[in-house]
C-alpha cells in the first residue's frame, strides 16, 4: 500500500477502539456513510445509509447534490473536507494525503479516527470500489 495511506490504518485502527465513537455530528457521519457506500457500489450499503439518513430526519434531496458538494452552498466547510477524503480514498487518489490534511484541520483525531472508520465501513470492505 502506498505511504501516503499509512496514516489513514493508523486513524482506522484508533477509530474501531471502544469509546472512540459519538465524536462527529450525525450529519456528517451520514454523509460520509452515504458517499462511501455509492463510491463502493454495495447495494446493501446504499440502502443502509439512506436509511440511516432518513431516520435521522435529514433531508433526503441533499443526497443527490453529493457530486457537487465541493461548490453547493448547501454544505459545509468541514462536510467538504469529509467528501473529499472519501472520495481521494474511494479513487486511490494521490491526492489522499493532502485530503487527510484538510480534513484534520476541522476535526479532532478522535472524529477523524470516527470519520476513516465510518469510510471503512462502508467503502474498504467492498470487493470492487468504483
Amino acid at each position: 500500500m502506498h505511504r501516503q495511506f499509512d496514516q489513514l490504518w493508523a486513524y482506522l485502527a484508533l477509530g474501531q477502539r471502544p469509546g472512540n465513537a459519538g465524536q462527529l455530528g450525525d450529519r456528517v457521519r451520514l454523509l460520509v456513510r452515504e458517499r462511501a457506500a455509492e463510491r463502493s457500489g454495495c447495494r446493501w450499503c446504499l440502502d443502509r445509509a439512506r436509511h440511516d439518513w432518513r431516520s435521522a430526519g435529514l433531508p433526503v434531496d441533499l443526497l443527490t447534490q453529493l457530486d457537487r458538494h465541493a461548490v453547493d452552498p448547501a454544505f459545509t466547510e468541514p462536510e467538504r473536507a469529509a467528501l473529499d477524503l472519501v472520495d481521494a480514498v474511494a479513487c486511490a487518489s494521490d491526492r489522499a494525503g493532502e485530503a487527510l490534511a484538510r480534513l484534520r484541520g476541522h476535526f479532532s483525531d478522535r472524529a477523524t479516527a470516527e470519520l476513516i472508520a465510518c469510510l471503512a465501513d462502508h467503502h474498504l470492505i467492498a470487493p470492487e470500489p468504483r
